[in-house]
C-alpha cells in the first residue's frame, strides 16, 4: 500500500535518506573484490533495497528519482559509460519494481519475488547498455549468468528487504 504523504518536505527529506542510503551501499559494494566464479561486474545490488522500499512506500516519482541520483553518483565515479549502464539497468528495475508493488497485495506477490523480477530486469537493462556501447549483442553469451545471478542476488536482496522494510515503514508515516 503506497503511503500518501501530503507534506512534500516529508517526502523529499526521506527520498534524500533514501537516495544517501542506496548511494552508500553502492560504494561499499563497489570496494567488495570481484570474486573469480562470478561474472564481471556482478554485485549483489543492497542498494536496491532503497528502491525496493521506495517502490513500496512513495512509488513511481520518488523512485524513479532515487534511481536517477543514484546513477549519477555511478557517473561522477565510475564515469559515463558506468553511469549510463547504471541508469539503464535502474530505469527497468525502478519500473518493475513500483509495478509488481501495485499489484503485491492483489497477486500475493513478496518483496522477494519482486527483487528477483527487478534484479534480473536490471541485469538486462545493463546487457542491452553494454551492447549499445560496444556496438556488438556478443553479450548474449552472458545471458544464462546475467539470469542466474539476479535470481539469486535478488532473493539474497529481497530477503535483507524483507526483513528491514516492515521495521522502516512506520518510521515514514
Amino acid at each position: 500500500m503506497l503511503l500518501r504523504i501530503k507534506d512534500s518536505a516529508k517526502t523529499v527529506a526521506v527520498g534524500g535518506i533514501l537516495s544517501a542510503v542506496a548511494i552508500v551501499l553502492s560504494y561499499l559494494e563497489s570496494l567488495i573484490p570481484p570474486l573469480a566464479f562470478l561474472p564481471v561486474g556482478a554485485k549483489l545490488g543492497l542498494s536496491n533495497i532503497s528502491l525496493l522500499f521506495s517502490a513500496q512506500t512513495f512509488g513511481f516519482p520518488v523512485t524513479l528519482a532515487i534511481c536517477i541520483i543514484k546513477s549519477g553518483f555511478v557517473f561522477l565515479v565510475r564515469g559515463a559509460s558506468a553511469g549510463f549502464i547504471s541508469l539503464c539497468g535502474g530505469l527497468i528495475a525502478t519500473i518493475i519494481m513500483v509495478l509488481l508493488s501495485k499489484i503485491a497485495d492483489k497477486k500475493d506477490i513478496s518483496v522477494i519475488g519482486i527483487s528477483v523480477v527487478a534484479a534480473v530486469g536490471h541485469n538486462f537493462g545493463q546487457y542491452i547498455a553494454a551492447s549499445v556501447l560496444a556496438g556488438s549483442n556478443l553479450f548474449i553469451a552472458y545471458a544464462p549468468a546475467l539470469i542466474i545471478y539476479g535470481v539469486i542476488f535478488g532473493i539474497i536482496t529481497g530477503i535483507i528487504a524483507k526483513v528491514i522494510i516492515p521495521k522502516i515503514k512506520p518510521l515514514v508515516k
